[in-house]
């Protein structure tokens, strides 16, 4: 599989709880389900936020990028969810400001991956017409639609051979 698929654009997933704890545990999961991690990287990602918080005021819908260092992470992926109603995260640039998050691209890499894969979601929500086609995408085809041209171009793995990252 490679870094992101439809696969792994989760659409309102069910909640119980709904909160920020929550959906990383759900997106963890989801990146441990497909080989891209092991358990023990969804702890590594809740301790990580509780003293780096990566909350983005994109526009129109805030954003949020938790990840963590490699510690757990078999390979490069990213999950995604679309929430419908908001979950809270505190900003990357203001840890005491609280902003309402519909928008969470859970990344897990390995040593030397970060900073293209954090380039490549940045340049996704600096685009205020992208954060509103992707948050109010009804299905995650539709959401990879939206982002796969942009993938295609700025693809973080552009010019490797292994597909399978």
């Amino acid at each position: 599989m490679n870094i992101f698929s439809p696969e792994m654009i989760f659409v309102n997933p069910e909640l119980v709880d709904h909160n920020q704890t929550e959906i990383i545990r759900f997106l963890c999961s989801k990146l441990e389900s497909f080989g891209f991690v092991d358990t023990e990287y969804t702890d590594e990602v809740l301790s990580r936020e509780v003293i780096h918080p990566t909350g983005l005021p994109t526009m129109p819908y805030a954003s949020a990028v938790p990840h963590a260092n490699p510690t757990g992470v078999k390979k490069t992926g990213i999950a995604l969810a679309i929430l419908e109603k908001p979950v809270s995260f505190f900003a990357m640039d203001n840890p005491k400001r609280a902003l309402d998050v519909n928008l969470i691209f859970l990344m897990a890499f390995l040593n030397g991956d970060q900073v293209k894969l954090l380039s490549w979601v940045s340049n996704i929500l600096c685009n205020q017409d992208n954060v509103k086609k992707i948050t109010e995408a009804n299905s995650p085809r539709q959401a990879y639609e939206i982002i796969e041209p942009f993938f295609i171009t700025n693809n973080p793995n552009r010019g490797e051979n292994d597909t399978n990252r």
